[in-house]
């Protein structure tokens, strides 16, 4: 069924989440945290179950428990492009529900599938929360499967959690506010079409989707509006 489901566990000392430091860094303007600040906390992952899927069968398994969601964290990885002119189609769709986080990697998946994901992304009446997501959304609309799917109940965290901010703040800085760990963006530079991606990277896109829902799950709900 072209599906594999991985359980991580927390490396020995590692806290899955710390304290909440949101009264530490919020400011008049906005909420702000140091490179320095971030670097002092605890490295944080997904521990869990991650479904990493490759087929169809998986994919259409996913996608019925993922429907039964209301609130899903929503991330997208690509391989980078170095040579200007060049664009890479999104390699993964990561979406994080309330019991484990589905891996999608999209090159393997029917058009019935792709279908099904652009249904769910579209789905209104299921929160989607990520950062940066007009940029995701738009680099999948650019895609053949996408370019007529129309996003619903996407909340950008960036904005949400930051609403006195002028800018959008970072999953990582978010990571840090609204979680007290420091997660790893060393990976982010990575060739995620690979067809064979290891189990750091997958645990990598795992928990950028799972910080996502935990941290909209933080947030107030008068000032998490939807943004699409």
């Amino acid at each position: 069924d072209r599906g594999r489901v991985i359980t991580f566990g927390p490396a020995p000392g590692t806290p899955r989440a710390g304290p909440a430091l949101l009264d530490d860094f919020a400011t008049p303007t906005g909420l702000s945290i140091s490179k320095e600040d971030i670097n002092k906390l605890p490295v944080g992952n997904f521990a869990g179950v991650v479904h990493w899927i490759r087929g169809n069968i998986a994919a259409e398994a996913a996608l019925q428990q993922l429907r039964k969601e209301t609130v899903l964290g929503f991330d997208t990885e690509t391989k980078p492009a170095f040579r200007k002119g060049q664009w890479n189609p999104p390699a993964l769709i990561q979406l994080a529900g309330a019991e484990a986080v589905y891996v999608f990697r999209l090159q393997d998946l029917s058009n019935s599938v792709h279908e099904g994901l652009a249904a769910l992304l579209a789905n209104s009446g299921i929160k989607k929360a990520g950062v940066g997501i007009n940029c995701d959304i738009k680099e999948l609309q650019r895609t053949h499967h996408f370019k007529n799917f129309k996003p619903g109940g996407f909340v950008e965290l960036g904005e949400a959690a930051n609403p006195n901010g002028k800018q959008l703040i970072s999953l990582r800085a978010l990571a840090a506010i609204y979680m007290g760990v420091r997660i790893s963006k060393t990976l982010s530079v990575s060739n995620w079409a690979h067809p064979e991606i290891s189990n750091r990277h997958i645990l990598y896109a795992a928990t950028d989707a799972w910080v996502c829902r935990e941290v909209v799950l933080k947030i107030p709900f008068s000032v998490c509006h939807l943004s699409l």
